[in-house]
């Protein structure tokens, strides 16, 4: 059932590019790793040519539109070039999500093609309340056939969503609303409920959205969506970095956050060396692959993930 001959790997970023080269490498080691395409779709001023022999095609895009519009154009752009491609199955993920061996790879593509769905994502469970929690843009696999519906993502085109409107009036995060994955949710939706929209819309309350009207309409849509879409739960911790660990990071900020690694799929996002260094200390010590230069200097602390 898996043919990695119809499988189109894109990554994308517009920064820590040391995650880049061991992911590409990480990639490179995968023993079916011809059969692959690899697109890079990057949003960035350095130059890249150095990695040129370890991916298949390189998407640069020149305009840098902030965090958030940055990152719609980066998954617009993998899509297109998906959808261009010759494949069938397409790998969406950031320069940061990572992907350790290829027999986990395999069943991951081959989890999706034996659900007869369209597409495979992750979603946390720790987000409170849950109806907050959708799919993650991070990474996520996706058909040929549903790309071409999502095409592209056009946020103000899309009709919104009430309940996830009602959701954030008067939280704390309410301009949280609006980001990538939210973006992506809504898509989803008026891609696969696009029958039923109106209905789901036809809201009017006096007051507030009462929050088990709003838990009601978010498992209307899971309902919908679920026959398209192949959750995996995942959970997501943030904890406050020593400055130890703040300066071998090189980065600025005073928490780290984390998925936890997949067991299965044995993939991991996480911006922390002290979680991901034991892992590619340990994925060095099962392989004898000569050519692990980044993995190699970030193991011997020579580079950092921030770089």
């Amino acid at each position: 059932m898996f043919d990695p001959n119809d499988v189109f790997v894109s990554i994308l970023g517009s920064e820590r590019l040391t995650y880049l080269g061991i992911n590409l490498e990480l990639y490179n080691n995968f023993s079916f790793r011809e059969k692959l395409h690899i697109n890079v779709v990057y949003n960035g001023e350095k130059d890249l040519t150095k990695l040129e022999d370890k991916y298949d095609s390189l998407n640069i895009l020149s305009e840098n539109k902030g965090y958030q519009a940055r990152a719609l154009d980066l998954i617009n752009a993998s899509l297109k070039n998906f959808i261009d491609s010759e494949k069938n199955i397409g790998v969406m993920h950031n320069f940061d999500y990572l992907f350790f061996y290829d027999n986990a790879f395999e069943i991951m593509i081959t989890d999706l093609l034996r659900s007869g769905k369209s597409l495979l994502g992750w979603r946390d469970k720790n987000i409170q309340p849950p109806q907050k929690a959708v799919y993650e843009t991070d990474c996520f696999v996706i058909t040929k056939e549903l790309a071409k519906r999502l095409y592209p993502i056009v946020p103000e085109k899309n009709k919104p969503i009430f309940y996830r409107t009602a959701l954030y009036i008067g939280s704390a995060d309410e301009d949280g609303a609006e980001v990538m994955k939210e973006w992506f949710f809504r898509k989803l939706v008026n891609v696969i409920m696009y029958e039923g929209i109106g209905e789901l819309n036809n809201r009017r309350y006096l007051g507030a959205m009462p929050q088990k009207h709003i838990a009601r309409d978010h498992n209307k849509v899971l309902s919908a969506l679920d026959k398209y879409c192949f959750f995996i739960q995942t959970t997501s911790e943030e904890y406050y970095a020593t400055s130890e660990e703040q300066e071998e990071d090189g980065d600025d900020c005073f928490f780290f956050s984390c998925k936890d690694y997949d067991s299965k799929y044995q993939c991991i996002h996480t911006n922390s060396t002290a979680i991901l260094k034991p892992l590619l200390t340990l994925f060095r010590y099962n392989v004898h692959n000569k050519k692990l230069e980044t993995i190699d200097r970030f193991i011997n602390n020579e580079v950092l993930l921030g770089e």
